[in-house]
């Protein structure tokens, strides 16, 4: 013992798990950044334009993507909607949306998306 001094190492298993966890964080920050996926893409239901008026980072995706609350006005449709947009970064004033089938198993399920 030189100089008194206590060397601390992780246990290899927490190391493993920690880098592991991280891995798959990397994995699902890159899929919802640029929308790569080997599916098929989504059936699309309509299509309109957001006013957005918050947003804030959506802890379901890890914080990677946000949540927007904002009014939609689907094209054709007189009545709009309050409804959650969700995007890569936040939303600025008026965006176009589209409602796309989320591909679960289960009952189908449809969400709000930012247009590009």
């Amino acid at each position: 013992m030189a100089g008194g001094r206590r060397v601390y190492h992780w246990p290899a298993g927490l190391s493993t798990i920690v880098f592991a966890l991280l891995g798959v964080w990397m994995v699902v920050a890159a899929k919802q950044r640029t929308g790569l996926t080997v599916d098929s893409p989504p059936d699309l239901r309509r299509t309109g334009t957001a006013r957005v008026e918050s947003c804030s980072a959506d802890a379901l995706y890890m914080w990677l993507t946000s949540r927007c609350s904002a009014r939609v006005q689907w094209d054709g449709e007189s009545v709009g909607e309050v409804r959650a947009v969700r995007a890569g970064h936040d939303l600025p004033g008026t965006v176009p949306v589209v409602e796309r089938e989320v591909v679960r198993r289960g009952p189908d399920m449809w969400e709000v998306v930012a247009a590009d």
